[in-house]
């Protein structure tokens, strides 16, 4: 008999989406692969966490109510994509773990320390309370899942995973061509203050405009997001005249996206994650450039740090200085000089299904739950 996991987040999932509702989707999959039946619990962001809970699964189970875990006769394991802490969070996990003493629950916090994140959140109700209720989180919590090389997180034992993808789903490029003459690079990203693209554009105008660099080099910034971020960037192009060397595309999907993944031969990664105190970072966007089969340039610490014989990956300081664009030059050079761009593809692909597929990612969450 398949044991229940209750699956809690405030995303809801689909198999039609990308980003975070595909991964929940794709965890609920795993979890019912394993010998887990899975509930997912929609947790609405109106008034307290837990008002009006909404419930559905997209893997054909039971509607079910967060509240009608007060009638569960046997043992509910749960599972949280977490938030933020309040009183009623706290609450409702004690009266669980009351009842039902052996049930395990986890909580997953997919950025951390996510304080530094986003400022303006700090104005805010949900930031207090999360301060205050959060360090009662270990009374109840059995394990956090998270995505840093933290131990433990608000005195609860950690299992540290890697972001993964489905690999299945992601079909490597096809580079445009074994031209090395020109080097594009490529950024996909809904914009933040931590992705520090900006860290490019100074380092552009450094080897353009003050050292009179013959190479060229063209970035393009794929996506939307804080306008704030991508106002600085667009006057920044204009004041260092770098129109022709970086080129802000707008949002693209599907085919059009495809077009700069098989155009550009080196993926720009986060730049900026020290701005939000994060220091260490497992970074999904960075496994979804490795399933395309793209060399990495990342300026956060991340698991590519510790695999000494990857050396499809560059990492630059993690700190406000320019990026230094000789260096990127050199990288991309020893990369591909005399090479086949369609077999490092291959390479690079491989090394990530190997890896970070997120079925092979997951394990060690299913096998707590499950052993």
């Amino acid at each position: 008999m398949k044991r229940d996991i209750y699956y809690l987040a405030n995303t809801k999932p689909n198999p039609k989406e990308g980003g975070i509702a595909y991964k929940i989707y794709k965890q609920l999959q795993i979890f019912n692969q394993n010998g887990l039946s899975t509930h997912f619990l929609y947790i609405s962001n109106k008034k307290n966490l837990f008002k009006k809970v909404l419930a559905s699964s997209p893997l054909g189970s039971y509607k079910l109510g967060l509240d009608k875990l007060d009638n569960i006769k046997k043992c509910p394991n749960i599972y949280i994509r977490y938030f933020f802490s309040d009183y009623t969070l706290v609450r409702k996990l004690k009266k669980i773990k009351q009842k039902f003493p052996e049930s395990k629950i986890v909580i997953e916090i997919p950025t951390f320390p996510y304080d530094g994140e986003n400022m303006l959140l700090k104005t805010r109700p949900p930031y207090w309370q999360d301060i205050m209720w959060r360090k009662y989180l270990y009374k109840y919590v059995d394990r956090v899942v998270t995505f840093s090389d933290d131990d433990s997180i608000f005195n609860i034992p950690a299992i540290n995973i890697s972001n993964g993808v489905d690999t299945s789903k992601i079909h490597k490029r096809t580079p445009h061509s074994q031209n090395n003459d020109v080097i594009n690079m490529l950024a996909v990203a809904k914009f933040g203050f931590w992705h520090g693209y900006d860290r490019m554009i100074e380092g552009l105008h450094h080897y353009y405009n003050e050292k009179g660099g013959k190479r060229k080099v063209v970035f393009y910034i794929v996506g939307y997001g804080d306008e704030r971020v991508e106002s600085q960037y667009r006057e920044m192009i204009k004041k260092y005249n770098l129109e022709n060397k970086v080129k802000l595309v707008g949002k693209k999907e599907g085919k059009e996206l495809d077009y700069y993944y098989n155009l550009c031969d080196i993926a720009i990664d986060s730049m900026g994650r020290h701005r939000s105190k994060v220091y260490y970072n497992s970074s999904l966007k960075g496994k979804e450039y490795l399933a395309k089969g793209l060399p990495i340039v990342s300026g956060v610490r991340t698991e590519l740090d510790s695999i000494s014989n990857f050396k499809y990956y560059f990492r630059v300081p993690a700190n406000d200085t320019p990026v230094n664009i000789e260096q990127l030059i050199s990288f991309f050079d020893s990369t591909y000089k005399n090479q086949d761009k369609a077999r490092i593809v291959a390479n690079i692909r491989t090394f990530c299904v190997n890896n970070f597929d997120i079925n092979k990612c997951f394990e060690k969450v299913v096998n707590w739950y499950v052993n």
